[in-house]
């Protein structure tokens, strides 16, 4: 670990490594279930330290003084570093660069046939086992060699050092896990169970019947956290979120203002993971930060004590009957939701979308519109055409997998 904050910043410098979005986790796992994927997380240990600092990017550290007090370092002595050590802003992304380039280049062997990753262009974040091209069978012929290339093994899905497996138990995970560890030091591998849940970028998944065929997603841990931090432990919970209708003008100062978005984007990691249903408050919330500071923050404490009441709730992925096993199921239903709430002329609707992969919620978005519509059709309209855009992303993420 070094301190890195006296490195001179340069504008314009990317500093972080991509996200993967909520949408591709929530698809993956959906997939995973229709296919009895086995499902696994591992994490790099010391991620950072694998990634070399560029040839151009000179950086020079002191080591600490209690070393040269012991005599371990000579007085005005300092060290270039040639690793991104923790601490460095422009770690996470050298690191993000390092684990894409050695994922592109794995292959591994598997009875005569060579699977590579391929990396999803839609979201840089997922990777897709396939058979390389060059081992495809050619006597099977060119359109059951063509099948082979597409067939779903699964799926891996990188969140900085947290890897998401999601592939087929059998030889050619096992060899894509054995790849992984050769490349860096990583931890045990947790295995996704009846018995045993797993984290994965703040989700908790777990099975909730022996049979693993209902999968769960929630965030319960999370919530405790919540409500331990703003004391609602033992409070009294709602069942529903009611707004004040009559709302005063009192803006908060800087330091009422800080609190109040931090417990917006608080509840946001709920509304925009697992719980759509606090979304469209979330999302009042947010809007109504700056305007009404007792408003916000008592819509803030109805919504967390809605939660003590609804804290088991997440979203289940269940495994319809007589799914396929194989290849990518032809019967994948993509059911898109829109509705609006007209707020009347001079004023912006709120928009509602949900989007479902198979019978369960995969994305989803509460939002004031951007324009303000002129009848309840137009905020419908403008709502129906962002269910499009969600709808028709998702269905190109799902067709490239």
């Amino acid at each position: 670990v070094v301190c890195g904050n006296m490195q001179e910043k340069c504008e314009g410098e990317k500093l972080y490594t991509s996200q993967v979005d909520i949408a591709s986790i929530l698809c993956a796992i959906r997939l995973a279930v229709l296919h009895n994927l086995l499902v696994s997380a591992i994490d790099v240990k010391a991620a950072f330290l694998y990634a070399s600092l560029p040839s151009s990017m000179k950086i020079c550290v002191r080591p600490p003084s209690a070393w040269v007090h012991l005599g371990l370092v000579n007085r005005g002595e300092v060290w270039a570093l040639r690793k991104a050590l923790y601490g460095l802003r422009v770690a996470p992304r050298l690191w993000g660069e390092e684990r894409d380039q050695k994922l592109r280049e794995l292959t591994w062997t598997v009875k005569g046939r060579a699977y590579h990753l391929v990396q999803c262009s839609i979201d840089g974040c997922v990777w897709v086992v396939r058979l390389c091209a060059s081992t495809a069978p050619a006597p099977l012929g060119v359109r059951q060699e063509q099948e082979s290339l597409c067939e779903f093994w699964g799926l891996l899905v990188t969140y900085v050092d947290d890897l998401l497996i999601l592939v087929r138990a059998g030889l050619v995970r096992q060899g894509l896990l054995a790849k992984i560890v050769a490349l860096w030091d990583c931890s045990s591998e947790m295995v996704l169970s009846y018995n045993n849940p797993l984290t994965f970028s703040g989700l908790e998944l777990c099975y909730t019947v022996s049979s693993e065929q209902n999968l769960e997603v929630h965030q319960r841990k999370y919530i405790e956290q919540l409500l331990v931090k703003y004391g609602l432990e033992s409070a009294k919970p709602i069942g529903c979120i009611a707004m004040q209708k009559d709302i005063d003008t009192d803006e908060p100062d800087e330091n009422e203002l800080h609190d109040l978005q931090c417990r917006a984007g608080e509840l946001n990691w709920l509304a925009t993971r697992t719980r759509p249903d606090i979304a469209y408050m979330v999302s009042v919330l947010a809007s109504m930060l700056k305007k009404s500071k007792h408003w916000a923050l008592m819509l803030a404490q109805k919504v967390l004590r809605y939660l003590i009441g609804t804290r088991s709730v997440g979203i289940n992925f269940v495994k319809p009957s007589g799914t396929h096993t194989g290849a990518l199921c032809q019967d994948l239903c993509l059911d898109i939701f829109s509705d609006a709430g007209f707020a009347g002329q001079g004023t912006r609707s709120q928009t509602g979308v949900l989007v479902a992969l198979s019978g369960s919620p995969v994305l989803w978005r509460s939002a004031r519109q951007t324009t303000s519509a002129t009848s309840t059709g137009e905020a419908e309209l403008t709502a129906a055409a962002l269910a499009v855009q969600c709808g028709v992303g998702m269905k190109y993420l799902i067709e490239e997998w």
